[in-house]
C-alpha cells in the first residue's frame, strides 16, 4: 500500500520543478530575492562557493568550490564555464575541473585551476580579488576530454598521458581518478614545463608517482631541454606505439606532439586530445586598427588590431555565446556584414564573400560590422 504522505510529498516536488522550469516574471522575481537571502539559493544558476584557495606555483592557484545542491557532478576531464562579472560586464572562461570525481560525491567539493594569464581579464580577476567566501556561477560540467572505457573484447591500452604548463588541470583529474578505481594500472604522465619553479602539482605528482607502483612521472623543462623531440619520447615510454594517448597543452606544443607520437607508431583513434589557449603563428602580422560595430546591439569599439572579435564583443558590454576559444567547437560563429578579418590561427586573411566567421580566431582588419554574434 503506497504512503499517502510520501505521495503528497513527490506531487508537490513535481509541481515545484515545474513551477521553476517556466521563464515567467514571477520566477524570474522570487529567483532574484532568493539570491539576495543566499546566492546559493537561486533556482537559476549554479552557484559555487569558494572554499579554499591554494597557491601552486607563483602564477597558477587552485579554487576548491562548493557548488549548490543543484549541480550534476562531472567526469574526470571535463571543463566548467566560470562566468563573473568584471567592472559591470559579465565575462565567461573555460576551466578544467583539476579534482577525482570521488571528491565531490563524497564532500560536494571541486577544484579548478588557473594560471594567470598576462593581459587575461578573467584569471587576473579570480587571482587577484576572489577570496574564500565569494560565489562563481558555473555551468554543468561538459566535454569529451575523458578516459575511454575498454572494450571487452580488447585488452585495455596503457594510458600515456602528455601535458603542457596548465594542461596538466584535466589529465590531473584523470590521475587521481585511476589511482581511486585502479591504483595498479600502468600509466606514465610526461609533462613539459618552462623551468622547475612552472611545476604545478609537484608534491601531488611526487607523492602519486610514489603511492601508485606503476605510475611513471617524467617531468621536462623547455628553458634547460629544449622543446619536445621524438628522442625524449621514446626514452620516456618505450612502448609508445601500444599506449592510448591523453594529451593537453597550447596548440603549437599539441601539434608537435602529436606528430612525434605518430611517427612512433602511434595509431591516430588512440589519441584524445584538449587544446588550451589560442595557438598563435610565429608570421602572425597584427591587423589594421578601426572600428568594430555590432549591429544588432548598436554598440561599437575601436579595434587596435590585435584583439579578436570576441574579445572586443566582451570589452563592448556584449555577451557573446562561445565554447572553447580557439578556433575548435564553432559555438561562437557569427554574421560578418562589411569588412574583412585575419584568421589568428593562419594568420590568413578570411575571403570577402565568406560571411560566417568564427569570432573567437576572427582579428578584424580596419573598419568591421558585426550582423549577429
Amino acid at each position: 500500500m503506497q504512503n499517502p504522505l510520501s505521495n503528497a510529498t513527490q506531487y508537490i516536488t513535481t509541481l515545484a520543478i515545474r513551477f521553476w522550469q517556466q521563464e515567467g516574471t514571477l520566477q524570474t522575481y522570487l529567483d532574484f530575492l532568493l539570491s539576495e537571502i543566499d546566492p546559493m539559493l537561486s533556482r537559476k544558476r549554479n552557484v559555487a562557493e569558494v572554499i579554499q584557495i591554494i597557491d601552486e606555483t607563483a602564477d597558477t592557484k587552485t579554487f576548491v568550490l562548493r557548488p549548490s545542491s543543484r549541480w550534476q557532478g562531472f567526469v574526470a576531464g571535463q571543463y566548467i564555464n566560470v562566468e563573473t562579472e568584471i567592472n559591470g560586464v559579465m565575462i565567461r572562461r573555460n576551466y578544467s575541473i583539476s579534482c577525482a570525481p570521488k571528491l565531490f560525491r563524497e564532500q560536494q567539493l571541486i577544484s579548478i585551476t588557473v594560471k594567470k594569464i598576462e593581459g587575461g581579464r578573467a584569471s587576473t580577476h579570480l587571482h587577484e580579488r576572489l577570496i574564500v567566501g565569494d560565489t562563481l556561477t558555473i555551468g554543468l560540467a561538459s566535454g569529451d576530454f575523458t578516459l575511454q572505457q575498454p572494450i571487452s573484447t580488447q585488452p585495455p591500452a596503457k594510458p600515456l598521458f602528455i601535458a603542457a604548463g596548465s594542461g596538466i588541470t584535466p589529465i590531473m583529474s584523470m590521475i587521481k581518478q585511476i589511482k581511486e578505481e585502479t591504483p595498479e594500472q600502468s600509466i606514465s604522465l610526461i609533462y613539459y614545463v618552462n623551468n622547475p619553479q612552472a611545476l604545478i602539482f609537484e608534491s601531488q605528482l611526487q607523492t602519486l608517482s610514489k603511492s601508485m607502483p606503476n605510475f611513471s612521472f617524467y617531468p621536462h623543462f623547455t628553458e634547460s631541454e629544449g622543446y619536445i623531440t621524438s628522442q625524449q619520447l621514446q626514452l620516456d615510454c618505450p612502448d609508445i606505439a601500444e599506449r592510448t594517448l591523453y594529451l593537453c597543452g597550447p596548440q603549437g606544443f599539441m601539434k608537435s606532439a602529436s606528430a612525434h607520437c605518430l611517427d612512433l607508431g602511434l595509431a591516430p583513434e588512440r589519441m584524445h586530445q584538449e587544446s588550451f589557449g589560442s595557438y598563435v603563428p610565429a608570421n602572425f602580422q597584427p591587423g589594421t586598427a578601426g572600428q568594430i560595430r555590432f549591429l544588432n546591439s548598436g554598440k561599437y569599439i575601436e579595434s587596435n588590431g590585435k584583439k579578436t572579435v570576441l574579445e572586443l564583443a566582451e570589452s563592448a558590454g556584449l555577451n557573446p555565446k562561445y565554447g572553447c576559444r580557439s578556433g575548435i567547437c564553432h559555438e561562437c560563429k557569427c554574421t560578418k556584414s562589411t569588412g574583412q578579418v585575419l584568421n589568428r590561427l593562419t594568420g590568413e586573411l578570411i575571403p570577402d564573400d565568406q560571411t560566417h566567421i568564427q569570432a573567437c580566431i576572427s582579428i578584424p582588419v580596419g573598419d568591421l560590422s558585426i550582423e549577429s554574434l
